[in-house]
């Protein structure tokens, strides 16, 4: 359900159904998240999950300077001095750092199943955003989308909600 809520969100517009190369783009990013929630449990088990965001973190910078200096070397490189474009990168980067960690420490105590089931959030969460900060519109379907976003998380994580209570039961 959550898929095929986030199907609809992401994929239906006024044109019908329309993919990008962003939606690629995200889609292969989320393969890359899930396959690196089976890593996160493991490396919890050997150590604090201070040190793996931390390590995980510096291995990332490294990782991105080559890209980062041909940035700058191809001339794509603008900063500006303006101040609110610094003051949204350094919120930007703390939002990230603290939603990383709680992702990390979410991941090592709920298990990466779990954690795959949030994954389907995001859209419902950015459509609704999205329309309230930035004036996008929601279309019915999209509402439609967004509700079988949440049915299928509920369904999945097995809220009270949707859970028969066993306990009132009884075999005599």
């Amino acid at each position: 359900m959550g898929f095929a809520g986030v199907a609809i969100i992401v994929g239906i517009g006024d044109n019908g159904l329309r993919l990008t190369a962003g939606d690629g783009l995200l889609f292969f990013a989320m393969l890359g998240m899930t396959a690196s929630m089976m890593f996160t449990p493991v490396l919890a088990k050997k150590m604090s999950l201070r040190i793996m965001n931390l390590n995980s973190v510096g291995i990332g910078m490294l990782m991105m300077a080559p890209i980062a200096g041909s940035e700058a070397y191809a001339g794509r490189w603008i900063a500006s001095n303006q101040s609110m474009p610094w003051i949204l990168l350094i919120l930007l980067a703390f939002i990230t750092a603290v939603s990383g960690i709680w992702w990390t420490k979410g991941v090592a105590e709920a298990g990466p199943g779990t954690a795959a089931i949030f994954m389907n959030l995001p859209p419902f969460i950015s459509l609704m955003a999205g329309h309230w900060i930035i004036g996008d519109p929601i279309r019915h379907v999209q509402l439609w989308g967004g509700a079988l976003v949440l049915l299928g998380v509920f369904a999945s994580t097995g809220l009270p909600l949707l859970k028969p209570d066993l306990s009132k039961t009884t075999d005599q």
